[in-house]
């Protein structure tokens, strides 16, 4: 049974290749390169991928004429059985020289190779812009620390632009980058135009008052300075943009919202679900040589006053009380702040209704080791209602 074998170089198809002949070297007669005869697997799949075909088939082969042939001498049994398995002429091939049919006018092209999908590269430094971005808001929004909300974003910022350039090279996606820079641009342009909106302090130091006996308002953006109380007006700060300056101590509401309060954990107690209203506080030494001494208005010493909370209709909210064992996160008692340095602290109140209009806030300045009392205002738009 004959088979079809393919040159493995120029790709010519031979057809009606004997059995016998299977694993021998020939030579192509098209591109007189030598292969190994074998098999096609398919050769139907073969045959329908063949791109040139000659235009007319071959001539058929003259008929043979009548020629007297010599008388061969007997043939034994063994020559006969040889005989009767031989294939046409057209078909055979011999060892040497070999001897093969025409090349058939079929021609297998080369399969195309399918591109191999290259795995793609990971952006990484829009990711790590991404990243950034995102823990310069939470360093601003949480820890209130300016220097390094500013420090994250430029480095963010510059990852993103980066990444955008690997982008265009790589011919991958730009989300990531675009991300990147659109969080790391806000968390870089909002500690130096308004900082209060992340609870921090303007990146210079507003304007002292000449006066430190007195008392005034301070622009948390350093946009409009300082002012200073009239005779005789009571001077109310806006929590949501102003701090206010009273001797050495400088104090602004750092954040305000109704909700459950977090408390220490205690063991094998569940905490409180009670809602109130929690205000933090931020308290700075704003001396030079002397250090503060704060007695907390949390729990503190009664001598020493207990802050009041008002609505704009009067009505007042008492301080928030828990049970004996729980103690709000954020809390601080009996500290010492040194010149320049600053104090974080948390008061609970009732929980005002959503109805209000603003709360005014009065603390007695004997906790902090001065007179009077320092007065904020917060406005409704400031408090998160949860």
């Amino acid at each position: 049974m004959a088979f079809v074998a393919l040159c493995s170089f120029c790709r010519l198809i031979l057809r009606g290749v004997p059995d016998d002949r299977l694993g021998s070297s020939v030579e192509c007669p098209r591109c007189r390169n030598s292969f190994t005869l074998a098999p096609v697997a398919n050769p139907e799949a073969v045959m329908a991928r063949v791109r040139r075909v000659l235009p007319h088939p071959p001539p058929p082969a003259a008929p043979a004429t009548a020629v007297e042939e010599p008388v061969s001498p007997p043939r034994t049994a063994v020559a006969e059985a040889t005989a009767a398995k031989s294939v046409p002429a057209d078909e055979q091939l011999q060892d040497d020289p070999p001897v093969l049919a025409p090349p058939v006018a079929e021609e297998v092209p080369e399969a195309t190779p399918h591109p191999v999908p290259v795995p793609g590269f990971p952006n990484y430094p829009g990711l790590a812009s991404f990243l950034l971005g995102c823990s310069a808001f939470l360093a601003g929004g949480v820890l209130h620390a300016g220097l390094a909300t500013l420090a994250l974003g430029l480095v963010g910022l510059l990852l993103g632009i980066i990444g955008l350039i690997f982008s265009s090279l790589t011919r991958t996606r730009r989300a990531l980058p675009a991300a990147g820079l659109a969080v790391s641009l806000p968390a870089l342009l909002l500690p130096v135009l308004v900082p209060s909106w992340l609870g921090l302090n303007p990146l210079s130091d507003p304007p002292r008052p000449t006066n430190r006996a007195g008392e005034a308002v301070i622009s948390l953006s350093n946009r409009g300075g300082l002012r200073r109380a009239t005779e005789g007006e009571t001077l109310w700060a806006d929590a949501s943009r102003d701090a206010l300056h009273h001797g050495d101590v400088r104090l602004r509401v750092s954040s305000a919202r109704v909700g459950p309060a977090d408390f220490m954990p205690v063991p094998g107690q569940e905490p409180p679900l009670d809602r109130c209203l929690l205000i933090g506080l931020r308290l700075t030494n704003a001396g030079v040589t002397r250090k503060m001494s704060y007695a907390g208005w949390g729990g503190g010493d009664p001598a020493q006053g207990q802050p009041v909370l008002r609505d704009n209709q009067g009505k007042t909210y008492a301080a928030k009380t828990f049970g004996p064992g729980w103690v709000v996160k954020g809390r601080a008692r009996d500290a010492t702040i040194p010149p320049g340095k600053f104090l974080d602290d948390v008061l609970a109140f009732e929980a005002p209704p959503g109805t209000i209009d603003y709360l005014r806030l009065e603390l007695p300045a004997a906790a902090v080791g001065a007179e009077g009392k320092l007065q904020m205002e917060i406005p409704k738009h400031m408090i998160a209602f949860r």
